[in-house]
């Protein structure tokens, strides 16, 4: 990598500040394009060279590369650098629909904004069209739509995955779990109003008018109003609706009737109705009860049952006591229980009365229960076997959500079909009880050194925000073992959510692979299509953001500039941080020649301590540079780099040659030899067989830049998939050896892991998925090994211990680790399941009567 230059600090330059960083680049770039540079020598051309360079791919995240090339915000209305879909528009995944960019107009509106002589002239091409002029234009072979390429760290890892767990899902430890029939960030929504309030059209009815259509309802008023605006049929809405619709989608061309019968104002009165309920059907109850209610709503009490409406709210309460007792409710508690009782006996009167209430109020309000103490609250969930762990609005939210969903034995999407109903909120897929579930698990699991670790409380707020590397560590290898196990067995909806993530993960681990074709942009394409119709059917408030759309963009990158790995900001996201650890006098001018020597010393040496000369003769010396680096050599950027490297195979530390060995490896060792003299039997002393003189075992081998080590040196780099005539066969290695003999050669013995049986491979729900979920094996292996050569190995498999009765007891869930394309069986498109055909929803006619 070469570092050209540092844009100065300390923030990031504006919009077009960028371009003065990018002219000298360009200016550059420009001469080697045309006509070209004359070197005049060179360590392979000594009477000199004359070079030629471009610049083709950009690779930058979505902001960045909108910023450096032109493009307005990703939040735009063309929001996209590859075609010219509105993002009203966004939840369109027909990609024939979508309108194509043209860069040669792209280009001319540029260039308009460059020429105008003020800046409200530029103001308004940039706010039309989306546009600004870049110093890359002037190079004259750079197209901006072909060329910047769709980022897939931060797309597929940092975007989809996260996206899907945090936003889609929800993702919090602290939390009850759910369906996600309602967004796990949505707050605050309102009780359904009453039918004559639900004339009035406001975000909230539009809310549930798109609720009871099945329309997906999230984000803003206008959006509701759009979508509901494409679902009626002119016929079926009444004037007055139709105009209330447009108006909220911003369609002013008509006016609305000026009779349009609007009923008279009615108070949206959640608070009221359950302060009436509290006063008189609960018993008994304490002042305190009353006073969780503010002063308007007392008033309004106090105004109902003729009692004076004057003073404060302790005064408002006196009088609703009173009344209380004159009109037939005997018992309540018209003070705290006595100073004089014990502690217990105090909390024991208090939870009483709290029990009471609790029991009698239909849906009890967050205002209610705020009167309460933690203790008080946490009886009321012990009684209802209800967590108890969490701060004191989570206890309030799941004795709310219990009342809705348990007392009333109704879903969460039925008891907000209720008037007066309030959605069931603050729930996770991944809540308390499936991420608990993939904690166990994850202990469980044996990863190989070079995966990085997802956090092993991830979801819990002593971990902040995850990389790349542990987003796709835990969303492609612990969430499918845990949620195969959890819901594999499943009809529904939890079944249809289970198959739609794992569209996604597997779309995902194509899409990264460091090999690919045609078929796998295909395969790719399908199964991202696949995914969003999905997301878009089972999640009727999930925001679809830009990045959704642009990953229908990949497949094309995919087939123009092969695989991803190439182009990913992995290595230069590492080279930003390793740039920010070099010790510099923070003055510019002379930072930059620091920055650049750095980087020049650093790009030199390196590639010299990977030469096999320089490893060969100076061994030491490179494992000393390799320590002083204490680089974290897990992940994916050092798994990219090194799958390529020079050296392909290379065993390392050879070990103390054990005297004896077990018989079947010595003779898997005989037969990969070839030699059956090679196995010595000296008779006299207990027929024991040694090992012959010119074998050398070895405690690890690298093949293509990946450790791998025998399972009694370190157990999770010593499980492996390998190709036998059986095809792909999961094993843990035994021993590492080469042959004086074969000197050229690195055998590796192996050791199967036993297959399941028919009967029960029938069980093994991992096996329903053609990709990316692994299968079930016996927990135990083959008591015969084999011989293989190095280049059998294919990779490194994630290693789970589980137990289903139903299979046999004791499993172990093999998930293979590979991203090359020639590893891995791809399916036929046609085997794939296709998305069920949805089925068409009955419209329910817009009228005042079925609102």
């Amino acid at each position: 990598m070469y570092l050209v230059g540092v844009v100065p600090g300390p923030s990031k330059p504006s919009l077009d500040q960028i371009n003065h960083a990018l002219r000298p680049l360009v200016d550059d770039l420009s001469r080697f394009w045309k006509p070209g540079v004359f070197l005049s020598r060179t360590s392979e051309h000594k009477e000199g060279r004359h070079v030629f360079a471009a610049l083709i791919p950009l690779v930058c995240d979505l902001l960045g590369a909108k910023q450096v090339a032109g493009f307005s915000s990703h939040n735009s209305k063309y929001f996209c650098t590859y075609c010219l879909l509105p993002i009203d528009e966004i939840e369109n995944f027909n990609k024939e629909t979508w309108p194509p960019c043209d860069f040669e107009e792209h280009k001319v509106r540029a260039k308009l904004w460059r020429d105008a002589k003020t800046v409200e002239e530029r103001d308004k091409v940039f706010n039309d069209f989306g546009v600004r002029w870049t110093e890359l234009f002037r190079l004259e072979y750079w197209n901006a739509i072909l060329f910047i390429v769709v980022e897939s760290m931060h797309l597929l890892y940092l975007g989809l995955l996260a996206t899907h767990c945090r936003e889609i899902w929800g993702m919090d430890v602290k939390m009850l779990d759910g369906d996600a029939t309602f967004s796990p960030r949505t707050k605050g929504v309102a009780p359904r109003p009453a039918p004559d309030i639900m004339l009035r059209a406001s975000e909230t009815v539009l809310w549930y008018l798109c609720l009871d259509r099945n329309i997906n309802h999230g984000k803003s008023a206008k959006l509701l109003a759009k979508r509901l605006t494409k679902w009626r049929k002119k016929d079926e809405v009444t004037k007055y609706m139709k105009d209330i619709i447009r108006e909220k989608a911003g369609d002013e061309s008509a006016e609305p009737e000026k009779d349009a019968g609007l009923p008279p104002h009615v108070h949206s009165a959640s608070d009221i109705d359950q302060a009436i309920e509290t006063l008189n059907k609960i018993s008994p109850i304490l002042p305190s009860h009353l006073l969780a209610f503010n002063k308007a709503v007392l008033v309004n009490l106090c105004v109902q049952n003729s009692l004076s409406k004057q003073g404060n709210k302790p005064e408002l309460v006196q009088h609703l006591m009173k009344w209380r007792a004159e009109h037939g409710h005997p018992g309540d508690l018209s003070e705290e229980p006595p100073a004089n009782l014990s502690k217990a006996a105090r909390l024991e009167t208090m939870i009483s009365s709290a029990e009471a209430a609790f029991s009698a109020a239909s849906a009890p309000s967050s205002n209610s229960l705020t009167a309460y103490t933690n203790d008080i609250l946490k009886a009321l969930c012990k009684r209802r076997n209800i967590p108890v762990s969490g701060a004191k609005k989570v206890l309030i939210e799941r004795l709310i959500l219990w009342k809705a969903e348990g007392t009333a034995g109704m879903s969460a999407a039925e008891a907000a079909k209720n008037p007066g109903a309030k959605p069931a909120l603050n729930t996770a897929v991944l809540g308390q009880t499936v991420l608990s579930e993939v904690h166990k698990d994850m202990t469980k699991t044996e990863l190989p050194t070079w995966v990085s670790r997802a956090p092993s409380k991830f979801g819990t707020t002593e971990h902040g925000k995850l990389s790349a590397d542990q987003w796709r560590t835990a969303c492609t290898i612990h969430l499918p073992i845990t949620l195969i196990r959890l819901w594999g067995n499943e009809d529904g909806r939890f079944k249809e959510m289970l198959e739609n993530f794992i569209d996604l993960i597997v779309a995902v681990e194509i899409g990264s692979m460091l090999s690919v074709s045609s078929e796998h942009a295909s395969l790719y394409d399908m199964l991202m299509k696949r995914y969003l119709d999905g997301v878009n059917a089972l999640y009727k408030e999930a925001n679809f953001v830009p990045n959704h759309h642009i990953s229908l963009h990949l497949g094309d990158f995919m087939c123009s500039f092969g695989p991803v790995h190439a182009w990913r900001a992995f290595a230069t996201e590492r080279y930003n941080y390793l740039l920010q650890q070099v010790n510099t006098n923070q003055k510019f001018g002379d930072m930059e020649l620091t920055f650049m020597k750095h980087a020049c010393r650093t790009a030199n040496l390196r590639p010299l301590m990977e030469e096999p000369q320089v490893r060969d003769s100076v061994f030491e010396l490179v494992e000393a540079y390799e320590a002083f680096q204490s680089e974290d050599r897990r992940g994916t950027r050092i798994k990219d780099t090194l799958v390529f490297a020079l050296v392909q195979q290379e065993a390392r530390d050879p070990l103390k040659r054990p005297s004896t060995l077990d018989e079947v490896s010595l003779q898997a060792i005989s037969e990969a030899l070839k030699d059956p003299t090679t196995v010595a039997t000296i008779a006299g002393i207990n027929n024991e067989k040694f090992v012959p003189p010119d074998v050398t075992f070895y405690s690890r081998i690298f093949i293509s830049g990946v450790t791998y080590r025998p399972s009694s040196h370190f157990p999770k780099d010593s499980n492996v998939i390998y190709c036998s005539r059986d095809g792909e066969i999961a094993a843990r290695i035994r021993h590492i050896f080469r042959s004086e003999g074969q000197s050229d050669q690195t055998y590796i013995i192996v050791q199967r892991v036993c297959e399941l049986s028919d009967a029960h491979a029938v069980y093994d729900n991992y096996r329903k998925f053609l990709m990316g979920t692994g299968k079930l094996y016996y927990n135990r292996y083959e008591p015969t090994v084999e011989a293989i050569t190095a280049d059998k190995i294919v990779c490194h498999f994630a290693k789970t211990i589980l137990h289903f009765p139903e299979a046999g007891g004791s499993c172990m869930h093999v998930l293979p680790l590979q991203r090359m394309m020639d590893a891995v069986s791809l399916p036929h498109l046609d085997d794939l399941v296709e998305l069920n055909d949805l089925a068409e929803l009955d419209e329910l006619p817009m009228d005042v009567d079925s609102i």
